[in-house]
């Protein structure tokens, strides 16, 4: 091959000066069937704008320094959302040492998933915040009926600074979080899809008008770290403390409720599910 050469469309090659390999350079356009509208909206269906550049245009600059989901969180995704009491309350949790944060969320009829409140603690052990969590979801969900829980697998994990894990810490409190092993990069992408689907003409993802927190996140806040000249790119968003945690409690529930059963390795623990008929009982 001679270096630098265009050999066909979407194939390039060239030598790597340090180390004299060859390097060939292939895009997706050089495969005559993959061309036209039809065929580039059906592909990008379900990928955010960032994984499309990254993954399909060979450009790994996308994404550095900017916001996870700004390009594909739009204002259709705000809405002024009610709970529903005979629907199922989904709380995702995040650990995060003495910064944990839960999200709440539920499925409407329709399948829409729907972003309704978020807490992210500040210097508080996770007992102090687990109760927090009892109360508020007593205060905002008062005749709510179910509630399932998810969080990170590194709950289960024993500490140094504790006998017990901070999933057995939240058994305590009758919370039993289902965990489930998986990347950032793969909770990105579900969520990402939820944000591009349409439901009868409406986004899969809602979030309410009041849930400043996660819109903030969606719009910017929650973003890929800015790389150094000559640094390579990171996957993963960066840990600014804040978004981070908020992010990564929605993403362990939308790993559980959307990634396809049966198509992923790790462990999985099943949750058990809090009835109304001991709801009240349980946490006077």
């Amino acid at each position: 091959m001679k270096s630098d050469n265009s050999i066909i469309r979407g194939i390039r090659d060239w030598k790597n000066p340090g180390n004299n390999f060859c390097v060939v350079k292939l895009h997706y356009s050089a495969d005559p069937l993959k061309s036209g509208v039809e065929w580039l909206q059906s592909a990008k269906r379900g990928m955010s704008t960032n994984a499309w550049e990254r993954e399909m245009e060979v450009n790994f600059s996308e994404g550095i320094g900017q916001g996870v989901f700004a390009k594909d969180f739009t204002q259709l995704h705000i809405a002024k959302l009610q709970y529903l009491p005979d629907r199922i309350l989904h709380r995702g949790w995040d650990f995060g040492y003495r910064r944990p944060a839960v999200v709440f969320a539920q499925m409407d009829l329709k399948g829409h998933w729907m972003v309704l409140k978020s807490v992210l603690g500040k210097d508080v052990k996770i007992t102090e915040f687990a109760e927090a969590i009892i109360q508020r979801t007593k205060e905002w969900f008062s005749d709510i009926q179910e509630i399932r829980d998810y969080g990170d697998p590194a709950g289960n994990q024993v500490k140094d600074t504790s006998e017990k894990t901070t999933v057995q810490v939240l058994n305590s409190y009758k919370i039993y979080p289902k965990t489930r092993r998986s990347s950032p990069t793969q909770r990105i992408e579900i969520i990402a899809k939820k944000l591009s689907t349409l439901i009868e003409g409406v986004p899969s993802l809602l979030v309410d008008i009041n849930c400043r927190d996660i819109i903030d996140g969606f719009e910017g806040g929650y973003k890929y770290p800015e790389t150094n000249s000559g640094k390579s790119v990171k996957d993963n968003p960066l840990d600014d403390g804040y978004y981070i945690h908020l992010f990564d409690a929605l993403g362990y529930m939308a790993d559980n409720l959307f990634f396809l059963q049966g198509t992923a390795k790790g462990s999985s623990r099943i949750n058990r599910v809090i009835r109304a008929v001991n709801w009240r009982k349980r946490f006077k």
